[in-house]
């Protein structure tokens, strides 16, 4: 037994705002179902844009870090002395350099990972956090 009556209402709700709106200016719910899917939608922005050109929120660039299997020497060659060295840990070796921007870490003589400290983007429009006064 096909059940019909659950149909409709399922497909009245699946059809989106839009489709609500055509069906709210006394269009058949045929002519909406058409409607349904028949073209792409724009892509959306995932965040907005900032309410003061004066103003705009700029995230800093994360810093230039070695490629991962560079050996200890071509980085301390091409990247200066770090800041500090930590002793090797574990088994297989385990080695971080802390540099200003980044931390580095060896397996043995090889770099396996660089890691940017996060660097929250900066609050913009302080005086609305503050709340009605």
């Amino acid at each position: 037994m096909r059940m019909r009556t659950l149909h409709r209402p399922i497909v009245q709700i699946g059809l989106g705002i839009g489709a609500a709106l055509v069906l709210l200016a006394g269009a058949s719910t045929k002519a909406a179902a058409d409607d349904y899917g028949a073209g792409p939608t724009p892509p959306r922005a995932t965040t907005a844009p900032p309410s003061s050109p004066a103003a705009p929120a700029v995230r800093p660039q994360p810093p230039s870090t070695p490629p991962r299997g560079t050996s200890m020497a071509r980085v301390e060659r091409e990247y200066g002395e770090p800041r500090r060295r930590h002793a090797p840990v574990g088994q297989p070796p385990i080695t971080r350099w802390d540099y200003p921007a980044y931390r580095l870490y060896f397996e043995h003589d090889r770099l396996i990972h660089a890691l940017v400290p996060a660097a929250p983007a900066p609050v913009t429009h302080r005086d609305e956090l503050a709340g009605p006064r």
